[in-house]
């Protein structure tokens, strides 16, 4: 109940865009529903949709799309249930692992509302990370019925899981090793310390074999989707000694927004070094941590265990493989946020509540925090409003965030506003003067504004850093198209088409460029490309139609086709457009159909006539008349 009265506010919110469109709002295959296509992609494609592969979460937003279309209350809602279903899955977990029912509750409710799980649950596209971690529940309950009885049959489910969690979020490579901290504390299979602990850490690490080598799979072909999407950043860009100088620093800053979760965003951006004195400062604190934790391993193996997890579970996203510009993210503490609350909890009890007089003040202590965090995340979550909200609460709590100032000037260019969201965008290039988006972005808000060529400028720069950037290519071709330069406009076209396939639109206007141009083998190729991504374009339609009227060329017209392309132009018009019905007219007369042609042009005559328009029909009726007479026209 708890966990629904912190987050059920999600319900009320929008889907932002910041990850949600790859995931869902502009995603046409998981818009398509569950489907044998979606399938296909969703396991057969390992960079997805300008993301790792990873997909049953894919599978999750296809189902999602299937039932609720794009109702984001009830995507939201999803999220919420799965992190409800987690904490549920987390206290049977605990309980069975160690026995004890108030501990592993209060962990769970720990879990439940501590703020940094905010954005995991608050964003749709973090529903990966929900189900990773719902698997990964799973499979501790699995694990903990294969210990009790070690065999194949037992070793099957726990398999399963684990492979179930990799297929949402290739996070969870590090589960084998969660499980040997499990063998340790609580489950006791291995006794630090004894005479018989390397045979027993052997048996226990040759058992995890299997999944070891599930993990080295997962993680190298998360690691090609990441190089094919250029996702990996470069030592040149980030040194081997600056990743390693970082870890420290991230590691402690998890533990400091745990501890106190102020000015949490939803991204942080990367410093790319950090002062001498914050890395010594760090990582004395880690190994002071760690110090005391091992010298308690044997009174209170637990503060180790969780330690342990805490820092195993991070190495993923920790900073060694640099994927993205960010330093650290609060969705990243999700699981091991659950090593940190187990230290706190067992091992504040052992200290604590061994001392009756200090029970009443822990038990206050307890609440103080349960109600802290339960308020904080009710807070963070109304930052998660929309967009707008979200970027602008980044950036008031972070510096440098050119990454937050772009996504906000997205959010406002969307709601019309367009000076601040140009603010914006220049802020973007002051911070990341190569950043293609932002001049791509702004450039069409320039042109718009009539502001030519400045516009083009930015799309030349985006160019120049980016020189496959869609966006830059297309717009600029459509600048240059609307300048009379259509032979200078072709190879922006072109490349737009060539990087993304299935865009309908550089289709189109390639298509009109080239029958311009007197390149109709080609236009009508782009047409059909057009057509075959969006079939009821009706401008695609008619355009294609009327070439394959009326072309001079007897080579390139075909009346039967191009009367079933006009055909469907005017029948998505509702026969009320002069345009669409003047290309019906020549299509029929193309194809023979002369009366129905003559007719045809005469309703395209009328309707041109009361909207106060020139319609090419009286010309094709007349004409029409003239060719089945057999007598010459005149006009």
């Amino acid at each position: 109940m708890m966990t629904c009265a912190v987050f059920w506010q999600v319900t009320g919110h929008e889907f932002v865009a910041y990850d949600d469109p790859l995931y869902v709002t502009a995603n046409s295959h998981v818009q398509a529903g569950l489907t044998r296509a979606g399938l296909a992609w969703a396991f057969g494609q390992i960079a997805g949709q300008g993301t790792y592969w990873h997909p049953v979460t894919w599978l999750s937003h296809m189902l999602d799309c299937e039932w609720f279309g794009l109702n984001p209350a009830r995507h939201h809602l999803m999220n919420l249930l799965f992190h409800v279903a987690n904490v549920l899955l987390l206290l049977a977990v605990l309980r069975r692992l160690t026995g004890s029912l108030w501990k592993s509750a209060l962990v769970a409710a720990l879990f439940a509302v501590h703020p940094l799980q905010v954005d995991t649950v608050a964003w749709v596209a973090e529903r990966k990370n929900l189900l990773s971690t719902f698997f990964l529940l799973l499979g501790l309950l699995a694990y903990r019925r294969y210990v009790r009885r070690p065999r194949w049959r037992s070793y099957l489910p726990l398999a399963l899981c684990f492979a179930l969690g990799l297929l949402c979020k290739p996070v969870l490579v590090m589960f084998p090793l969660l499980l040997l901290l499990l063998d340790y504390w609580p489950l006791q299979r291995w006794e630090y310390g004894s005479p018989d602990a390397f045979r027993q850490l052997g048996r226990l690490i040759g058992e995890k074999i299997p999944l070891l080598a599930m993990s080295l799979a997962s993680g190298l072909i998360t690691l090609a989707a990441h190089q094919k999407l250029n996702l990996l950043m470069s030592t040149e860009q980030l040194p081997w000694l600056s990743r390693l100088a970082t870890v420290p620093v991230s590691y402690v800053r998890y533990l400091g927004k745990t501890v106190w979760p102020a000015k949490l965003a939803v991204f942080y951006p990367h410093p790319g070094s950090w002062p001498l004195w914050k890395i010594a400062g760090a990582g004395l604190l880690l190994v002071a941590i760690s110090i005391v934790a091992l010298r308690g391993a044997r009174r209170h193996p637990c503060l180790v265990a969780g330690w342990l997890w805490f820092l195993v579970a991070l190495l993923p996203v920790i900073g060694f493989v640099q994927a993205g510009i960010q330093s650290i993210a609060d969705r990243f503490m999700y699981i091991p946020l659950i090593g940190l609350a187990v230290s706190a909890v067992w091992g504040g009890s052992e200290l604590l509540f061994r001392r009756p007089v200090l029970r009443a003040l822990a038990i206050f202590v307890v609440a103080a925090v349960l109600l802290g965090c339960a308020g904080a995340s009710w807070f963070q979550l109304a930052y998660w409003q929309n967009t707008v909200t979200l970027f602008e609460h980044a950036l008031s709590v972070t510096r440098n965030n050119a990454l937050a100032h772009f996504n906000l000037a997205w959010a406002l260019a969307a709601q019309g506003n367009h000076a601040e969201a140009m603010a914006h965008y220049r802020a973007t290039l002051r911070l990341q003067p190569r950043a293609a988006d932002a001049h791509a972005n702004l450039g069409m808000l320039l042109y718009r504004r009539g502001q030519s060529a400045e516009a083009k400028a930015h799309y030349y720069e985006a160019l120049k850093w980016e020189p496959a950037h869609v966006v830059a290519n297309f717009q600029l071709a459509n600048a240059l198209v609307a300048d009379g330069k259509d032979e200078a406009a072709l190879k922006y076209y072109e490349e737009a088409v060539r990087r993304r396939p299935e865009h309908a639109v550089a289709h189109f206007q390639l298509g009109m460029v080239q029958a311009r141009r007197g390149q109709p083998a080609e236009a009508i190729q782009h047409y059909r490309s057009a057509l075959r991504i969006k079939p009821d374009w009706i401008e695609a339609n008619n355009n294609l139609a009327w070439l394959l009227a009326t072309h001079p060329d007897a080579k390139y017209r075909d009346g039967a086709e191009a009367v079933r392309l006009a055909e469907h132009a005017a029948e998505l018009t509702h026969h009320t457009d002069a345009e669409t019905l003047d290309t019906l007219a020549a299509a029929c007369a193309e194809s023979g159909r002369f009366a129905e042609a003559v007719r045809t042009a005469q309703g395209a005559m009328k309707q041109a006539e009361a909207a106060g328009q020139t319609a090419l029909s009286a010309q094709i009726a007349k004409r029409i008349v003239a060719y089945e007479s057999g007598r010459p026209c005149r006009d």
